[in-house]
């Protein structure tokens, strides 16, 4: 049963002193995806005939004839090039003479033209959140969620107002386009934005932000941090999540009004427990920072100890049932609950992946009223759930999964009292545990 030490060590979570950890999810940030019509002002070279003319036509040389003669060439290409400088509002014909215009005269001296145009600004990305434009597109955007429940209520709307309110950082992120546009087609444009006309497309996408989920070993405080690729979109929203737990429900089955029931287990080995943990935990510490050499005799010591009796990390345990359920021919899954099972997106989606492999699922469960509803309803949309074996079994009391009758990963539950009214539930994994009455391993 092969798995990654590297990957084992870069999920490794720091201490966070004062806190204990309760877990870990994704929220969604819903973002306006949108394209605006906006006014430029663009200047542009003049080309050397353009220039040529515009200063034959300020020491009074400014009929075609005239022009011609002087530049000696044919009068048509006067003719275009003029038409071309009255587009620009450099020139004004007036009885068949060029008289030049105010911005005519700004452009000899500055060797330009500048004029207004109207263009379409794309990919422009408001937090619908906090109302504010993001710098560039997120990488991680996507279009879906997993949960309508982990997906943050917006609190404004894309409107006109809004987005010309924020006109200032709009105009930072086109001085950025332009600027990235230069680099790529190795050029010099200099334009700039004047105003925000309409707001053309809107899409809403969402922005997830991975976070870990602490509570204050000492009080019911609790602690986000998100990881670190994320950190710089989490602290602009943190405020406003913590206000839709609170208000508006937001995370409810993480933050509930009310305790469920716990699952305890009184073993007999929780010391052992502990310091294998704890032995772990050290092991992979050194192993970030050890040599090529140090991390062989460390890698050795870490595979012998890995599936020893043992707390699982923080963190650790979406990992560890991946690696057991893509080495195990048969699973064996025992919950007191079937509908937290039916609906951990996790740990549903693994076990029907391994029974569309032709591999042995069965989950038994207490009885459970109309639990076939249950399930016909959850397998509309993950199909492969059909394939799972659900067996009714009167004296489950405790949670656990089972692998090729070798590897066992225990699950118990405490409830928390956090933010003075909310109750969040720890789990406590544990593998290969000894326990303390006679239950023998399916």
């Amino acid at each position: 049963m092969k798995f990654s030490i590297s990957t084992l060590a870069k999920n490794l979570l720091q201490e966070n002193k004062g806190y204990e950890y309760l877990l870990t999810t994704i929220i969604y940030v819903p973002i306006a995806k949108m394209s605006l019509g906006i006014i430029k002002r663009k200047e542009t070279e003049l080309q050397l005939i353009e220039e040529m003319i515009l200063k034959l036509i300020n020491i009074n040389y400014n009929t075609v004839p005239d022009i011609s003669n002087i530049l000696g060439l044919d009068k048509e290409i006067i003719e275009f090039v003029l038409g071309n400088l009255h587009v620009k509002e450099l020139v004004n014909i007036l009885s068949g003479s060029a008289i030049l215009s105010i911005k005519g005269r700004e452009a000899i001296n500055q060797l330009k033209s500048i004029t207004n145009e109207s263009d379409v600004l794309d990919d422009v990305y408001l937090n619908l959140l906090t109302g504010h434009i993001l710098e560039d597109k997120p990488d991680k955007l996507t279009y879906r969620y997993s949960k309508l429940d982990n997906l943050l209520q917006h609190e404004v709307s894309p409107d006109i107002e809004l987005i010309k309110y924020s006109i200032s950082d709009i105009k930072n992120l086109f001085l950025y386009k332009q600027q990235t546009e230069n680099i790529y087609n190795k050029g010099l444009v200099n334009n700039e934005l004047i105003s925000i006309e309409s707001i053309n497309d809107i899409f809403i996408a969402y922005l997830p932000i991975k976070i870990h989920i602490y509570k204050s070993i000492n009080g019911d405080e609790i602690d986000i941090i998100p990881i670190k690729s994320d950190k710089k979109y989490y602290d602009e929203i943190s405020d406003k999540m913590c206000n839709q737990i609170l208000d508006k429900n937001k995370l409810k089955y993480i933050f509930k009004n009310r305790p469920k029931d716990e699952t305890t287990l009184n073993l007999n080995c929780t010391e052992l427990l502990e310091l294998n943990k704890t032995k772990l935990q050290d092991l992979l510490c050194k192993y970030v920072i050890a040599s090529t050499d140090e991390k062989i005799l460390i890698e050795n010591k870490i595979e012998s100890l890995y599936y020893e009796p043992r707390f699982l990390l923080d963190n650790e345990y979406e990992s560890i049932v991946n690696i057991l359920c893509n080495s195990s021919s048969r699973i064996d899954l025992s919950t007191t609950n079937l509908n937290d099972i039916i609906y951990n997106d996790f740990i549903i989606q693994k076990l029907s992946a391994a029974a569309k492999q032709n591999k042995t699922v069965n989950i038994y469960f207490s009885p459970y009223n109309n639990y076939s509803n249950l399930i016909k309803k959850r397998s509309k949309s993950i199909p492969d759930l059909k394939k799972i074996n659900f067996i009714k079994k009167d004296d489950i009391n405790i949670n656990k999964i089972v692998f090729n009758k070798q590897n066992t990963i225990y699950t118990f539950t405490n409830e928390l009292l956090v933010l003075g009214r909310k109750y969040v539930t720890k789990k406590k994994y544990y593998l290969n545990a000894k326990y303390n009455f006679n239950q023998s391993l399916l």
